[in-house]
């Protein structure tokens, strides 16, 4: 098991789009935690001293949706994911990502984040 930290829900940033989020899987995300299922530990790996998720956007959604302050974390190294990550290849995935895939998990989340990392820009 790698470090568990508690986290605010709001520092958690996306590598995927949200046209990768199916609003009927989220749906039931978000019904499994309020009903009292424990929401899964988010994965995440630390790149730049931002949390990027690994695992877990439908968590990290339901959790601003339902106004969760803190949610469990997974901080797991970069050495230990997949062979493609690096963080060259990891910088280029958030750039291609783009700032948009930042303002649209805002607005289905309810939630704004308290900063734009520069690399979701294209920025390093």
């Amino acid at each position: 098991m790698h470090e568990i930290k508690s986290v605010s829900p709001k520092v958690l940033y996306p590598m995927t789009t949200i046209e990768s989020i199916n609003p009927d899987t989220l749906e039931r995300v978000i019904l499994d935690i309020k009903n009292g299922t424990d929401m899964p530990i988010i994965r995440v790996i630390e790149f730049k001293k931002y949390y990027i998720i690994w695992d877990g956007d439908y968590e990290m959604i339901a959790a601003n949706i339902i106004g969760k302050s803190k949610v469990n974390v997974e901080v797991v190294p970069l050495e230990q994911q997949n062979s493609w990550v690096s963080e060259e290849n990891i910088a280029e995935q958030l750039a291609a990502v783009g700032m948009n895939a930042l303002y649209d998990f805002e607005t289905l989340g309810g939630f704004n984040y308290s900063e734009y990392p520069s690399f979701y820009k294209g920025g390093k």
